[in-house]
């Protein structure tokens, strides 16, 4: 069932990653290339990764504090991409592209903090198989993103799976090094109720400062222009 369902996705994906290119392009927006330069980025990044022995690099470091790392680091390569996309769009300036770096980390370190540990939790706990913490971070993506709220279906239907997809990028390296552990024998719906809540009640105070710092140092994070502003 579960490969049913992917092989929908990815033609899904493949047609909205089209309409997204030309749309965008056609407007002389740099948006597209993010995903571009995401996907090979990841795609690089997961050839060299299989060619590591994960087994040494866990022995020398504790295979917690290596997911924690790989984790924050996905996202703050992630925002670095995204800094050179949303310059890019202003009018590429070293130093505004420098600025916007560090915007985006601030932003994204507190945005994202409740889904990553939350998803370690979930490991630990055998809450979640590591297949189905991927399903969790769409799914995060989804909410996180705003995507539901676009106010246009055909919008709506292009950009959700691409968020997934993007979403699926950054989080797969660290998931990848959680333990495969026995999931817990209980329904699958109950199991998934249990993470999202999870999320969002680890979220709430790293949002709730997020949104307190922008409020009073907008400064310091990314224009509503480039990151939604609640």
């Amino acid at each position: 069932m579960f490969e049913k369902i992917l092989r929908v996705y990815k033609i899904w994906l493949f047609i909205s990653l089209i309409i997204w290119n030309i749309y965008f392009f056609s407007i002389g927006n740099a948006l597209p290339l993010y995903v571009d330069l995401l996907a090979i980025s990841f795609y690089l990044g997961t050839y060299v990764w299989k060619k590591w022995d994960l087994g040494t690099l866990t022995a020398i470091l504790p295979r917690t504090l290596f997911y924690f790392t790989v984790a924050y680091g996905m996202v703050l390569f992630e925002e670095v991409i995204a800094a050179l996309i949303n310059n890019l769009n202003e009018g590429f300036s070293i130093s505004l592209f420098i600025i916007r770096i560090g915007q985006f980390w601030a932003f994204n370190v507190l945005a994202f903090s409740g889904i990553i540990i939350a998803m370690y939790i979930c490991n630990k706990f055998r809450i979640l198989g590591n297949r189905e913490l991927l399903v969790l971070a769409a799914l995060f993506g989804i909410f996180a993103e705003h995507v539901l709220v676009q106010g246009n279906f055909i919008v709506i239907l292009v950009y959700a799976p691409i968020t997934m997809f993007i979403y699926y990028m950054i989080y797969l390296p660290s998931i990848s090094l959680l333990e495969h552990k026995e999931i817990r024998n209980t329904h699958w719906l109950f199991r998934y109720v249990v993470s999202i809540v999870l999320v969002f009640v680890l979220s709430t105070p790293f949002v709730a400062a997020l949104s307190q710092l922008r409020k009073n140092s907008p400064e310091y994070f990314p224009p509503c222009s480039m990151i939604w502003c609640d």
